[in-house]
């Protein structure tokens, strides 16, 4: 019935998100962030099994949903991670993913001389300091644009701009229990898949 889904923690007023960067971006193992932590973004899913992979604090309970097949009138665009993926860093023994490690791919970036103004600072202090995207100069900024790390699992995709998306319900651990707005709304865009149960 809807094109994606969105888990929150809370419940969102008057249902409009507003993209923001993520409060606990993916790090490698030694603690540096490895995905977009730039972009302001809504992370959303294909479907709610792909939302709920990911998300690491699983007591996300508030189900939104936006687009609907059935109607035009609410289409929203979405940016495809998965489409962008194979542009992400990657080097030979280092190839982006969960595993990808920051430190060892800007060591090779400074090894080869590839070092554009405002780099010095990662010549010596590479395994001691915590390292982002965000806090590089724009020439390497820009190729973590649309990266995160475990995008081909959870089917990921990002709204870049503010949305209404539909409250659904609070999600339990096998189903939804669906609000009165998510009932009056399933009403609207799929009334033949509740004439049984209504």
């Amino acid at each position: 019935m809807f094109k994606f889904f969105h888990l929150s923690d809370d419940k969102i007023r008057q249902n409009k998100f507003t993209p923001r960067t993520p409060r606990f971006p993916y790090e490698d193992e030694n603690g540096n962030v490895i995905e977009d932590d730039f972009t302001p973004r809504i992370s959303v899913a294909p479907t709610i099994l792909d939302a709920e992979k990911a998300i690491v604090d699983l007591g996300r309970k508030h189900l939104y949903a936006g687009d609907t097949r059935r109607l035009t009138t609410d289409d929203i665009p979405v940016y495809s991670l998965t489409a962008r993926f194979p542009q992400c860093p990657s080097s030979p023994g280092n190839p982006y993913g969960k595993r990808f490690n920051l430190g060892t791919w800007v060591g090779e970036r400074l090894d080869k001389k590839e070092t554009p103004p405002g780099c010095e600072k990662y010549l010596d202090e590479r395994n001691r300091i915590q390292m982002s995207p965000r806090n590089f100069p724009e020439e390497w900024r820009t190729q973590f644009y649309g990266c995160v790390p475990d995008a081909l699992e959870t089917k990921e995709q990002w709204v870049l701009r503010p949305v209404y998306l539909y409250y659904l319900g609070k999600r339990s651990s096998t189903q939804v229990n669906l609000s009165q707005e998510g009932v009056e709304i399933l009403k609207r865009v799929a009334p033949d898949l509740l004439k049984d149960e209504l």
